[in-house]
C-alpha cells in the first residue's frame, strides 16, 4: 500500500437520499471495517497477509464497506505520524533490506 490524502467512504446500500451518503466519513469508515474484519477470523488472517491496494478495497466493498485508496493512504499517513524518529528509521530499514533482495545486483 501506499501513501495519501483523505477521501469520501460510505457504507454501501445507503441510497442517495440519505443524508448520510451524501457525509464525509473517511477514516472512520475505514476504521470500521478493520474493526470489522479483527472480529471475523477469516477475514483478519487475509488482512495479515500482503495484498494489493486495489485487493483490500475489493475486500471492504465484498463485506458492505466503500473505501477509497485515499483513505487507506491516509491511514498510512496517519499511523507513521505517530510514530517517532527510532521507529520511523527502523521501518525504513527494513524496507530498504526488502529493496535490496529484490533489486538484483
Amino acid at each position: 500500500m501506499a501513501r495519501g490524502a483523505q477521501s469520501t467512504v460510505k457504507a454501501l446500500g445507503q441510497g442517495p437520499t440519505d443524508p448520510l451518503a451524501q457525509k464525509s466519513l473517511t477514516l472512520p469508515a475505514l476504521d470500521a471495517f478493520l474493526a470489522f474484519a479483527r472480529a471475523d477470523g477469516t477475514l483478519a488472517e487475509r488482512l495479515r497477509q500482503p495484498l494489493e491496494l486495489e485487493e483490500l478495497l475489493a475486500l471492504g466493498r465484498s463485506h458492505g464497506f466503500e473505501l477509497e485508496a485515499e483513505d487507506v493512504l491516509a491511514a498510512q499517513q496517519r499511523e507513521e505520524a505517530s510514530l517517532s524518529a527510532a521507529e520511523l528509521q527502523q521501518r525504513a530499514g527494513t524496507d530498504a533490506r526488502k529493496l535490496r533482495s529484490f533489486i538484483p545486483g
